[in-house]
């Protein structure tokens, strides 16, 4: 990613409107996802847990993510799960 300068903003034209990501997005190179990682699998020994112990069926896996400390902190009773 490269830094922008005064001269990146200097053609674009703002509608009255916009807000500060707009303008932004109008200046900023992003280049288009075109293909994603493939999606992982839940594991057979935790859909088999789910299975026998839980009496779970039809098991999915729904998000995967790498805990943190403060996700598993007790003091803060909480898990973040992003929107993304």
């Amino acid at each position: 990613m490269e830094l922008l300068s005064f001269e990146d903003f200097e053609n674009t034209r703002i509608k009255p409107k916009w807000t500060p990501i707009d303008y932004l997005l109008q200046v900023v190179r992003v280049e288009p996802i075109t293909s994603y990682p493939p999606k992982p699998l839940l594991p057979e020994s935790l859909k088999r847990h789910i299975v026998e112990n839980m009496g779970g069926s039809n098991c999915v896996l729904v998000i995967q993510k790498q805990l943190f400390l403060s996700d598993v902190n007790p003091q803060t009773s909480r898990l973040f799960i992003p929107f993304s």
